[in-house]
């Protein structure tokens, strides 16, 4: 809960451009939109990592909890340009570690 409202201060701070990650938040089967298919995660396996600039205002709290799913912003955010650069190096990041794309991110953008 803590994490959660420290996540919710940091969304509602100056900049509106935030970097976020979408988590599991239950083990199971997750849409793998790289394959038309399905992929296992456990919880806190990372699904998808985006930008937003509408903060917790991107994804309603209900279609994440729907999804299994909850959003964590990522510090240190910046403008467009940078939480762009940002988002590439985590998701070359996971394709490295795991040879593909998170489960939600089916382009490397």
């Amino acid at each position: 809960m803590f994490k959660k409202a420290q996540s919710q201060r940091h969304l509602r701070s100056e900049s509106k451009e935030h970097f976020v990650e979408l988590v599991a938040t239950k083990n199971g089967y997750y849409p793998n939109l790289n394959t038309g298919g399905t992929t296992y995660l456990n919880t806190g396996d990372v699904w998808k990592y985006g930008q937003t600039t509408k903060g917790f205002g991107r994804y309603s709290e209900k279609s994440l909890q729907a999804k299994g799913l909850e959003m964590i912003p990522i510090p240190p955010g910046g403008n467009q340009m940078e939480i762009l650069i940002q988002e590439k190096f985590y998701i070359y990041g996971y394709y490295f570690l795991h040879g593909e794309r998170p489960p939600g991110n089916p382009i490397f953008r």
